[in-house]
């Protein structure tokens, strides 16, 4: 059975190679006709990304920024390509090569980017330059950044006011749910916090956040045994990892087993010496 597998998954390897030449020599094709759009650019790019041509999927936008240097959206495009690709500090470096006044949705590209690299008070700056430009387009991601990034300073009733602002325009959003529990579970009013993660968890049933957001909510709501039996039907289908073992023993501590309770803070420490999620 396990060679068959290995088989299939070599056999569906291979299919998806060749299906991603096929869209290489098309977009190739378009390149040399001087016909690569916006949008085909960040197509090529992500194709070459996943043949593991890094290098070349850079090169794609930096040959047609090259080329239509006025042309503002192969900018943007690429900004957000390397955002997606978790290429944070390449982002800022190559925004720091445009002008942010004449293009201010960089502005917030760029304060994404630093989100991403923990740099809180720079995207705090960036997100706010944005508002200010009063360009318009992202104003509810703007602000929901900035209540994220106030929230990870501690500034609780700032960020509060702020998720306030990017309500109307994130509604269906999971993560306004979630950042809006975190305040709540912050402020101790976890029955509100549950509701939160209940319409987070409507929106995206597989967010791992809004689990272990659960379970530590329902430890505080006193309902051990209900978050020991959630965590252990959680780990039937998810990979363990520190995070779920410290949670394991906290509701253990709570139900007064000490002995279990060290194993599994023992067992999360092994598997990540840095890990503080109690």
């Amino acid at each position: 059975m396990a060679k068959r597998n290995k088989r299939f998954e070599k056999k569906k390897e291979k299919s998806r190679r060749e299906s991603l030449l096929h869209e290489l020599q098309f977009f190739k094709k378009l390149q040399l006709e001087g016909k690569l759009k916006p949008r085909d650019t960040f197509k090529l790019a992500e194709v070459l990304f996943e043949l593991k041509r890094e290098d070349l999927a850079f090169k794609a936008f930096e040959d047609e920024i090259t080329k239509r240097p006025g042309n503002s959206q192969y900018k943007i495009l690429y900004l957000q390509f390397l955002i997606r690709r978790k290429h944070y500090q390449k982002a800022v470096d190559v925004a720091n090569s445009y002008s942010k006044e004449k293009i201010p949705s960089l502005y917030m590209l760029v304060g994404v980017a630093y989100y991403y690299l923990n740099e809180f008070e720079l995207a705090l700056v960036n997100f706010k330059t944005y508002l200010d430009s009063g360009h318009g387009k992202y104003n509810g991601e703007s602000n929901f950044y900035i209540a994220s990034c106030l929230f990870k300073k501690g500034k609780i009733d700032e960020a509060e006011l702020r998720l306030k602002r990017a309500k109307p325009f994130l509604n269906n959003v999971a993560e306004f749910y979630i950042l809006t529990a975190m305040i709540y579970h912050a402020r101790k009013m976890y029955y509100n916090a549950y509701e939160m993660l209940l319409k987070a968890k409507l929106i995206d049933d597989e967010n791992k956040l809004v689990e272990e957001l659960k379970l530590k909510v329902l430890l505080e709501m006193g309902e051990t045994a209900k978050a020991e039996d959630y965590l252990k039907r959680l780990l039937k289908r998810e990979k363990i990892n520190s995070s779920n073992f410290s949670i394991l023993g906290m509701v253990n501590l709570k139900l007064k087993r000490i002995a279990d309770a060290n194993d599994y803070l023992k067992k999360a420490l092994e598997l990540d010496p840095t890990d503080k999620t109690p």
